[in-house]
């Protein structure tokens, strides 16, 4: 199961995600990331640098999250991907489809 751990600046909510991101997560990451969403910042971003694995099914919920994004005209940003994970995203051509930034540029566009 994978372990998220909330931080919340100005304007900039960030879900730092550890673990197996596979299905048995997949509910309270989904309804976590409603109650942020809820509070209408400008940014929701996944830190997946602790992420050692993923499914298809989590794949899926970023999908839906993001599309559920872009209807609150909230920013998605997934970030700090292990070449293992970026390379899941590279097969399926998420990394084209989501907005993934490397560490140093989420800090260089989100200085906390």
């Amino acid at each position: 199961m994978v372990g998220v751990n909330v931080t919340e600046t100005e304007g900039l909510i960030i879900l730092n995600l550890s673990g197996e991101f596979y299905n048995d997560s997949i509910e309270n990451v989904e309804k976590l990331y409603k109650d942020l969403a809820a509070k209408k910042p400008k940014a929701i971003a996944f830190n997946c640098n602790r992420v050692t694995n993923i499914d298809s099914s989590a794949l899926g919920l970023m999908v839906k999250l993001f599309k559920n994004s872009i209807k609150l005209g909230t920013e998605m940003i997934i970030y700090d991907i292990n070449d293992n994970i970026m390379n899941v995203f590279k097969v399926t051509k998420l990394d084209t489809f989501f907005k993934v930034l490397t560490k140093a540029e989420f800090d260089k566009k989100y200085p906390q």
